[in-house]
């Protein structure tokens, strides 16, 4: 049977506030970088006449790029928030 920490309401409710904000927060970064490169690509696409080509890649190189904040975002959590998000036994 898994056992669970008591916690009090107070800290439930911050831990869900800042669970919640996060996630935006990371959604928001990840969208972010694909929408900028993805304009940049889109410029110079009309600036070059390489249609549709450099937009391809700005959307190729921001979903990378996006995803690569998200994996440096990981590495900096502490300890204590990866332990909030793992089972117990």
């Amino acid at each position: 049977m898994a056992r669970y920490e008591r916690l009090d309401h107070d800290a439930i409710q911050h831990a869900l506030r800042t669970d919640h904000d996060s996630g935006w927060a990371l959604t928001a970064e990840f969208l972010s970088a694909i929408l900028v490169w993805s304009l940049v690509g889109w410029l110079l696409d009309r600036w070059i006449g390489t249609d549709p080509w450099l937009l391809v890649a700005g959307i190729v190189l921001g979903a990378g790029l996006g995803g690569w904040l998200l994996f440096l975002r990981h590495r900096a959590a502490t300890a204590d928030e990866h332990q909030r998000f793992r089972y117990r036994d």
